[in-house]
């Protein structure tokens, strides 16, 4: 019997008993493979975090960067149509120009020879009266549209009544006068002034 006990004593020393109140269990093993797991679980988390972050970083730079390029296309499509506007408005300026300059010649030539056309058909109806020679007036008309002498005034006077008188009166025998052709110059010469100089 002392061997047995012996023997169980040898046994229970090798084995371990916890002959406490409270029996420690040997747990460490268990926590060590929690543990490891718990860790590769953590690492697996934030390199899915740290890959989907890097996703939504590149994601938003791609937005950002796509989001550039629109902006920067529409400012060039507004400035190349700002651009093309301005183009066409200072073509249609300097067009509008070049024709008012063109009808400004063609006017001022149609009215050079209108003038001349009606002075000299007024000197081909004056008759002038004697001692006459040298003087001038200047002659105000007013004119229909078809060229119909409706009023003659001397606006300055030659000194000489007659002489005044004589060229009143071959503005009137010139009935009707030449009008323009150009619808811009009729209004003109509706009222005309000029100087009546025989001896020009």
């Amino acid at each position: 019997m002392a061997i047995f006990l012996h023997a169980l004593l040898i046994f229970l020393i090798f084995v371990g008993v916890d002959w406490s109140d409270n029996p420690k269990k040997n747990v460490a093993s268990v926590d060590v493979i929690n543990a490891s797991l718990v860790d590769t679980k953590n690492l697996v988390n934030s390199e899915l975090a740290k890959q989907k972050a890097a996703k939504e970083k590149a994601r938003k730079k791609a937005e950002a960067e796509k989001r550039a390029k629109q902006k920067a296309a529409k400012e060039k499509a507004r400035k190349k149509a700002e651009a093309e506007k301005r183009a066409r408005t200072e073509a249609a300026i300097r067009e509008r120009e070049l024709k008012a300059q063109f009808e400004a010649e063609v006017d001022s030539s149609e009215r050079t020879q209108l003038m001349a056309l009606i002075a000299e058909k007024v000197e081909r109806n004056w008759r002038q009266p004697p001692g006459s020679d040298g003087l001038t007036c200047l002659i105000e008309v007013r004119l229909s549209t078809n060229g119909s002498v409706l009023l003659v005034n001397v606006v300055k006077s030659s000194g000489v009544s007659s002489f005044d008188r004589s060229v009143e009166a071959a503005v009137y025998r010139s009935d009707p006068l030449p009008t323009p052709d150009s619808p811009r110059l009729k209004a003109e010469f509706r009222k005309l002034t000029f100087k009546f100089d025989p001896n020009e």
